[in-house]
Parts: C-alpha cells; sequence; structure tokens
C-alpha cells in the first residue's frame, strides 16, 4: 500500500511539472511586451572565471518561467579570447535528466550530469538568449513530450580568478625572464670582471713599462758621456771662419749627462787666453779654467749654431787695448761631416805673418820691442812714430782676429 502512494505521488509531481511547464506556453503566448536587462559590458570583460546570475523568463516577458524552479539562479562563466562557456546547473539529476536537449541562441548546449554547458560569443552576454527546450518524461506508464522556448539573461557577472592558462604562460615568461635576466647578470658580471682584468694588466704593463723606461733614463742620466766635438767658429751671420780659429784648439771635449752638456774649449797656449778676459756663449758666461774655457749649455744645443761674444783686453806697448766682439759656435760630432771654410776676408790682413803656432803675446812683444840704442830726440822721434803705427796695425788685426 505505501509503495502505490509514492508511485502515485510521483506520477503527480510529474504531471504537474509538465503542466506547469505548458502553462509558461500558454501564458507567452499571450504577452506582446518584451525587455532586455542589462548586462556587463562584454569589451570589459578579460580572460577567466566568472559567477553570473542566471534568469530564466517566459518567452518574451520578463516573468520567470517555471523552469526557474529547476535551474539554480547562479550559474558558471568561463571567458577566453572572445568565447563565453556558460554552465546552467540543474537542481537535481532527476529533473536535467527530463531535458533531451537544449538549444540557447541557436547552439546546442551539452548536458554533463546535471549541468549543460553552451559556447557563445562573449558579446551574447549583453542581450536576452533565445532558447528552446525539449523535455521527455513518463507521467505513470503514459510517455510526456514536451518542446517549449524560454528567454535566459546572463547578468551579474562578478570575476572570480584569471585564466589559469594565462597565468601559467605569464609565470612560464616571467620565469624565463627571470632566468635570462640572471644569466645576463652573470655574464655581464663575468664581461666586467674580464674587463677589469684586462684593464689592471694594461696599467700593471704601462706601469712596468714605464718604471722600466725610468730606470733606463736613470740610468742614462747617472752615466755622463764624453765625446769629442770638431769646433767650428764663424764671422757672425756667415759660415766664414773667424780668426778665433787660430787661437782655439780645433777639437772641444763635450760631457754629457742629465741632458746637460759641458762644453770644454782649450786655447791653444795660455797666453793667447789670458788675452780674453770674458766669453758670453748662447747667454751663458763661460768659465776660465786654466788653458780653456768651460759652459754647461743644454745638451739639444749641440749642433747648433750658438751666438757668442768675446772680450779681448791687453796692453801693447804700455797703452791698454780692448775689444769685444760677436762669433759663431757650432759644436759637431766627429763623425759628422766636417765642412772646410775658407776665410774670404784673409786678404784684407795686413802684409804680416801670424803663423798659429806663435803666441799672440810673442807677436804683441815682438811689435812693442823699442830699440835702446838711441839717446838723442833724433832717433827717439822715429821710434815713437814707429811705435804708433804698431799699436794701430795692432787694433786692426784684433778686430780682423775677433770678427
Amino acid at each position: 500500500m505505501e509503495k502505490n502512494k509514492v508511485l502515485v505521488l510521483a506520477g503527480t509531481l510529474a504531471v504537474s511539472g509538465a503542466m506547469l511547464l505548458h502553462s509558461d506556453v500558454v501564458n507567452a503566448a499571450s504577452t506582446t511586451g518584451s525587455a532586455t536587462v542589462a548586462t556587463t559590458a562584454a569589451s570589459n570583460l578579460q580572460n577567466g572565471s566568472y559567477t553570473a546570475t542566471a534568469k530564466l523568463y517566459k518567452t518574451g516577458t520578463t516573468n520567470d518561467s517555471m523552469m526557474s524552479s529547476m535551474v539554480l539562479p547562479t550559474a558558471n562563466v568561463v571567458i577566453k579570447n572572445g568565447q563565453a562557456i556558460i554552465t546552467l546547473q540543474f537542481k537535481d539529476l532527476s529533473t536535467s535528466d527530463m531535458v533531451k536537449s537544449w538549444i540557447i541562441d541557436g547552439v546546442s548546449a551539452v548536458k554533463k550530469d546535471n549541468n549543460f554547458n553552451v559556447v557563445l560569443p562573449v558579446s551574447d552576454l549583453n542581450k536576452t538568449l533565445d532558447s528552446t527546450i525539449h523535455v521527455e518524461t513518463m507521467i505513470g506508464p503514459v510517455p510526456f513530450t514536451e518542446t517549449q522556448p524560454v528567454d535566459i539573461n546572463v547578468t551579474d557577472l562578478k570575476f572570480v580568478a584569471r585564466d589559469p592558462e594565462e597565468v601559467a604562460a605569464e609565470e612560464k615568461a616571467k620565469a624565463e625572464a627571470d632566468a635570462k635576466a640572471k644569466a645576463d647578470a652573470v655574464k655581464a658580471a663575468a664581461a666586467e670582471k674580464a674587463k677589469q682584468a684586462a684593464s689592471a694588466k694594461a696599467l700593471a704593463e704601462a706601469a712596468a713599462k714605464a718604471k722600466a723606461e725610468q730606470e733606463v733614463d736613470s740610468k742614462k742620466r747617472d752615466q755622463s758621456v764624453t765625446k769629442q766635438y770638431a769646433v767650428k767658429l764663424y764671422k757672425t751671420g756667415t759660415t766664414n771662419d773667424s780668426m778665433m780659429t787660430s787661437m782655439v784648439s780645433p777639437t772641444a771635449t763635450v760631457v754629457t749627462k742629465d741632458g746637460q752638456a759641458t762644453v770644454t774649449l782649450q786655447f791653444k797656449d795660455m797666453a793667447t787666453i789670458d788675452m780674453v778676459k770674458s766669453w758670453v756663449i748662447d747667454g751663458v758666461a763661460a768659465t776660465k779654467s786654466g788653458q780653456s774655457f768651460v759652459v754647461v749649455l743644454p745638451a739639444s744645443d749641440l749642433g747648433k749654431t750658438l751666438h757668442t761674444v768675446i772680450s779681448v783686453a791687453t796692453t801693447i806697448g804700455g797703452v791698454p787695448f780692448s775689444e769685444t766682439q760677436p762669433v759663431d759656435l757650432v759644436l759637431q760630432a766627429e763623425n759628422n761631416e766636417s765642412v772646410t771654410k775658407t776665410d774670404e776676408s784673409k786678404g784684407d790682413v795686413p802684409a804680416q805673418t801670424l803663423g798659429h803656432d806663435v803666441p799672440l803675446t810673442a807677436q804683441l812683444s815682438s811689435t812693442s820691442k823699442l830699440p835702446n840704442t838711441a839717446t838723442n830726440v833724433t832717433t827717439t822721434a822715429p821710434l815713437l812714430a814707429a811705435l804708433v803705427s804698431g799699436v794701430l796695425a795692432l787694433g786692426i788685426w784684433f778686430k780682423k782676429v775677433l770678427r
């Protein structure tokens, strides 16, 4: 008896459900107005999972369909690349089993367990979706079949989570970027280290080279080099030999050290050098030392034409005589080619023989000697005239010598 009551109750519920569904169709047929429920703008929806409110209306109205009592009011929506996967869930499996097909917006929904899934463009979420539902069941022993239209609105979308594939792709890209950045940093650090090592090596090599060169230069400076230089004395501003050539040795001793050259110019005899009171060479006063004049000049001046000024003072027959004249000096290394110059002014020298080996003092003394045999005025006058003539001749000779 109890079993029969349960069967009767189940049949009654099934018939009631079918009648309610049928009443939706009847009521919809008499309704002329329709309305569209606004939803979130599709253009603002990013890929991901959403929850939404599912409203089922009698077709062409905003009145709840009896299907609302069978379907849960919350739908799940997954949006990806402009497509929306809408999942409508029935309250129980037995109810969903009565639904044999559900075409939503022209697309057949796929049944899985007590859910129906449909894939639509995201833009369709902004409008009322037309759907057709087909139901088949048994009312007692009698088969029951019904196909009816139902309007669907999916509204109030709320973002739940991002698309897992996008998240995974971003995480992968980030991990790859981090790994690349780390590798680049390691590579850059290694390159910088190598660069610094190369720079340090170059600096060390440069320092070692500079030190070696400095040591060589220091040794060179510490060591003195002595060489013989040919002495050329010219009339100033010319390349004609000066008469000073007959007084000075043709070879000078030059000692170079620390960029300085100590030049020793030797006269041929003491009597001649005693007449030379000063000799300024290239602006530097030479120092008399024995039979020589010594001057310190920059080593770079060797080989150049050096302008000099020589000052001579002596006494000729008791009469003081002094002369200052310019003379050009050139010091040439012994391995340089020597140029022999002809003194064009020799023809202007008074007719007298002045041998290079005869000291100048001897020439002066021979000129100034006076005979001591004459005692009267007649003899003294010619001698005095001869003395004056000798002084004048020697003055002319000195000028020739010094030029």
